[in-house]
This record gives C-alpha cells, structure tokens and sequence, in this order.
C-alpha cells in the first residue's frame, strides 16, 4: 500500500517499514494553511481529467469548423508505366507527372459537416460543465477538509492546556498531601484526572494528524510548501 502511494515501487516502502519503531514519535507541528491556492487543485485527477477533456473537445470543434470552408493545397503525382515483358530497352517507357493546385468546396456534403460542428460543440460545452461540477466539487471538500483540520487543531491546543492545568492541580494536591492538607482518595483522583486528560489530548492530536491526511488526499496529493516558504 505505501508503494501505491508513493508511486515509487516497493523500494521506498520497504526502506519506510525498515525505519519504522526507530525515532521519536513524528509531530506535525504548528502548520495552518489560510488558503487552498488553485494550483494545488488543480492536482486533483478528476479536475485534471475534465481540464483535458476540455481541451480535447475544444481541438476537435476546432478541426470540425475548419472543414466547413474551402481548402486550396497543392498535389501532385508521377504514373510510370513499361512492359516486363519482351522489353529490352530502358527508352521504351512512359511516365506522366501531374501537378496543380487541388481545391477541396463542401458543396454536396455540407449539411453533414455542419452536423459534425454541432456536436463537437455540444461535447465542448459538457466539457465545460463537467469541469465546472469537478471544481465545485473539489473546493467542497477540500474547504471541508480545512474547516475539520483547523477545528481539530483547535481542540487539540485546547487540551493540551487543559492537561497541562491538570497536571499543576496534580503537583498541587501532591503537595497538600504531603503536608496533611490532603488524604490518598485527593492524590489518586488527581492522579487519574490528569492521565484522562493526557489521553484525551493525545487523542486530539491523533485527530489533528488524520484531519491534515485527509487534506492533503483533498487536495490530490499536491507538493507541500518548501520549508521556510509562507504557509
């Protein structure tokens, strides 16, 4: 699956698997990104694919118009004709060589040509609007992907404080039992209050990281930002 992904065939997935376990724990870091630029859309292979067929359908109106006018070309031909039989002589020939100009009047066949031009420009205009869907469509979701990334980016600053808090009250009340303020039902409370809300935050970052997966496949797998570049 890593190798599908990564379109590099089964070597750089194996040297991921091979480095899996070693290392701290990978952080996403503080990455907000205000705006999806249309390039990076334009990634997507179903936008990519309606970009294309509108050019495709725009090439072929264009080569259907071109035959509703007369064409004017230049041909020519040589016709070179000897007996193979009985001839012993390479003077007993004939040859003929034509050239002149060739023009081409839809006169008779015009009516077809114009039926072809229809056509081609009804599927240019489903082009377009297949395109128009394929956008509409893409900016949906990748604004609904910022909108999860940036809420779970929310939460998971909100519990990491919350912990964070928590684990104040838990040296406090250590402290008040120490000196007698507190019995062991105060200190395993605390205790227990700060480690659910270390799992809750660590459960909001895990969901802060799959929220941005989920851009990223949004957005059709487009290059991230160069370090150091506005983000």
């Amino acid at each position: 699956q890593m190798a599908v992904l990564l379109g590099d065939g089964e070597t750089a997935a194996l040297a991921i698997a091979s480095n899996v376990g070693e290392g701290a724990e990978p952080k996403l870091g503080a990455l907000v990104i205000a705006e999806a630029p249309a390039d990076l859309l334009r990634t997507r292979p179903e936008i990519r694919r309606a970009e294309l067929a509108i050019l495709k359908a725009a090439g072929e109106l264009g080569i259907a118009r071109a035959d509703l006018y007369p064409r004017l070309a230049l041909g020519g031909s040589l016709t070179y004709a000897s007996r193979i039989v009985g001839n012993t002589r390479l003077a007993d020939t004939d040859s003929t060589v034509a050239v002149g100009p060739l023009i081409d009047v839809p006169i008779f066949d015009w009516g077809r040509r114009r039926a072809v031009v229809s056509a081609r420009d009804a599927e240019l205009e489903a082009a377009v609007t297949g395109y128009r869907q394929a956008v509409l469509e893409g900016v949906a979701e990748v604004e609904t992907a910022m909108a999860t990334l940036e809420q779970q980016r929310k939460r998971a600053a909100d519990l990491d404080r919350a912990a964070e808090a928590l684990g104040r009250n838990d040296e406090a009340v250590a402290t008040l039992r120490r000196v007698g303020l507190a019995d062991d039902i105060d200190r395993e409370t605390a205790i227990v209050t700060h480690l659910r809300a270390e799992l809750d935050a660590s459960d909001a970052e895990r969901e802060h990281d799959l929220a941005f997966v989920a851009l990223y496949k949004a957005l059709g797998g487009a290059p991230l930002p160069p370090a150091g570049a506005p983000r």
